[in-house]
């Protein structure tokens, strides 16, 4: 087999796996939800979320993969090849088929069509409901409404650094990545796109690592640099602060996350806590005793337990957000009740 064929193979396998990912996610889905009880939206959702999330994962590496499809050397004697394979000459027969075949559906379906389709769908769903943020907010969660689209800026700052690597050589190649780092701090400096600052701040402090990165491995590259050889002193302190650089880096980011996923379990745990059909429940079954609210049930109300709402509370909560919550759970009567209690139960 050669290096060709093996190419091919994994061309149509990479093109491939957007769509057997969806029987693996819905399985996966069905099997989770089955052996443990699930607080995060319905079925639908969660299977949503995991297709975007898997796509979005997979499409840097289809986008290499089609680019390196038409990557070819440079003319020897006054004919290219393909890179992935020198015997096999660019644009006639083999190639020529797989560029018409597996590399324009590729181009349509990946490169034009999963961007357009997400704007299309951004564009026109309620991006404030819960249920839209657990489907597609990895695509807009953390920027601010002007700017939702953002995330296809990124992607296609990643196509671009994607063919820079694959068209590109040596010198020339780290200057393009410059230029292109360069141009996106410019732009994200003047945008702010986020919805606070210190995203923004994370944001721009992560591409300056990445362009201090490749400036200092274009020392090490260029031949007449003073750092080509490896042997100053200067050179290696550079290295060991760019992987420092890095490596604290990723320790903070860490540390953020883990932070910031303490304080949203903190928020809310505070909404469940003051939500009117907790003071409904505090007010009028102290004690621990069981009472009955009033709730909607197929457009007539009827009585359900307490103790039954306040353990669908969270699942409802997380999956559709607190402010529908009283409008799904409670009737009207209920809810104008709960108001005037509540300020009774405030002055108790």
């Amino acid at each position: 087999m050669t290096s060709w064929n093996v190419f091919v193979i994994k061309l149509v396998g990479i093109l491939l796996v957007p769509v057997l990912v969806i029987p693996f996610a819905y399985c996966g889905i069905r099997f989770c939800r089955s052996r443990f009880q699930s607080d995060h939206g319905t079925f639908k959702d969660q299977f949503v979320a995991s297709l975007v999330l898997l796509w979005y994962l997979t499409f840097p590496s289809i986008i290499q993969k089609l680019f390196a499809l038409i990557t070819c050397t440079i003319p020897i004697n006054g004919v290219r090849y393909v890179e992935v394979d020198p015997q096999i000459p660019c644009f006639v027969d083999e190639h020529r088929t797989m560029l018409l075949s597996a590399g324009l559906i590729g181009f349509l379906v990946y490169i034009i069509g999963m961007p357009m389709i997400s704007l299309y769908v951004l564009k026109h769903v309620d991006r404030s409901k819960g249920r839209n943020k657990l489907r597609f907010g990895m695509l807009y969660d953390g920027f601010s409404e002007q700017y939702w689209y953002w995330e296809i800026v990124v992607l296609m700052r990643k196509i671009a650094i994607i063919v820079i690597a694959g068209f590109m050589e040596g010198e020339e190649q780290i200057l393009a990545m410059l230029l292109v780092l360069f141009l996106v701090i410019y732009v994200t400096a003047i945008c702010q796109p986020f919805e606070n600052v210190q995203l923004l701040h994370l944001e721009l402090a992560s591409l300056a690592i990445c362009f201090i990165t490749f400036w200092t491995g274009n020392m090490f590259l260029v031949e007449s640099a003073t750092c080509h050889d490896g042997t100053y002193i200067g050179c290696k302190l550079a290295a060991v602060l760019v992987i420092g650089m890095n490596v604290i880096a990723c320790f903070y980011l860490a540390g953020l996350y883990l932070h910031s996923k303490l304080q949203e379990e903190k928020v809310l745990a505070g909404k469940i806590y003051n939500s009117r059909l907790v003071k409904c429940i505090r007010l009028y079954c102290g004690g621990g005793y069981d009472c009955f609210c009033k709730v909607k049930d197929g457009g007539r109300p009827r009585r359900r337990s307490s103790l039954e709402l306040s353990r669908n509370f969270d699942q409802t909560e997380r999956s559709r957000g607190i402010d529908n919550l009283e409008s799904d759970l409670l009737s009207s009567e209920t809810v104008n009740n709960l108001n005037r209690d509540g300020d009774e139960y405030h002055q108790l």
